[in-house]
């Protein structure tokens, strides 16, 4: 005979089943105040939520290739192309030329080279909810010189408007941004896959 399943109790089960982890746990550490329905659906999603997580601890730690594979290509790119950013020219000006970011360890991207590296380092020990920190940081570092660089050129241009040597001032953004951001964001989506697949 088919076990027939209380409607209202799936449509709790489910509720409780889309919230994040962390909000999940807390709300399985208080489940004995809601009622014995909401009680057995928190407690029902929890056990689902958790057995996930250790189902997924245990494929990445035999090296399963359908995630960990994913995590490590994810994260050795993001950390490549982020090393690579650090010189690729940022900006071109009429008589300094192409500039990168590390102006022979002079700038700025000394720390995003530290950050690459250190990315790939905590790719390749498996260590990818560190690259939040990478990540963040690199974007964070990245946005930074590039509004003060904004800045900087806008009141220099203001001072030499109308003046003959006005077109030096004239500084042109080059395609090393665009590998910066990416490579960031990369690392900051391989520490997010990580996050959602085993943290609770």
């Amino acid at each position: 005979m088919q076990q027939q399943t209380n409607p209202s109790f799936e449509i709790a089960q489910n509720k409780w089943e889309q919230l994040s982890d962390r909000e999940l746990l807390e709300a399985y550490k208080i489940c004995g105040s809601y009622s014995k329905e909401v009680k057995f659906a928190i407690i029902e999603a929890y056990n689902r939520r958790l057995a996930h997580i250790e189902e997924y601890n245990r494929r990445l730690a035999h090296g399963d290739t359908s995630i960990n594979q994913k995590l490590q290509l994810v994260g050795t790119i993001g950390s490549a192309i982020l090393l690579v950013g650090v010189f690729a020219p940022l900006v071109s000006a009429p008589i300094a030329g192409s500039i990168n970011y590390i102006q022979n360890g002079k700038g700025d991207g000394t720390i995003i080279l530290l950050l690459a590296v250190l990315s790939f380092i905590l790719t390749l020990q498996k260590k990818y909810i560190g690259l939040w920190v990478t990540g963040i940081g690199s974007l964070a570092v990245t946005l930074f010189t590039f509004i003060n660089l904004q800045i900087r050129m806008s009141e220099i241009n203001h001072k030499l408007e109308g003046k003959m040597f006005a077109g030096l001032a004239n500084v042109q953004f080059q395609w090393g941004w665009a590998l910066l951001i990416l490579g960031a964001v990369l690392l900051i989506y391989c520490a997010e896959i990580s996050k959602k697949q085993h943290y609770l």
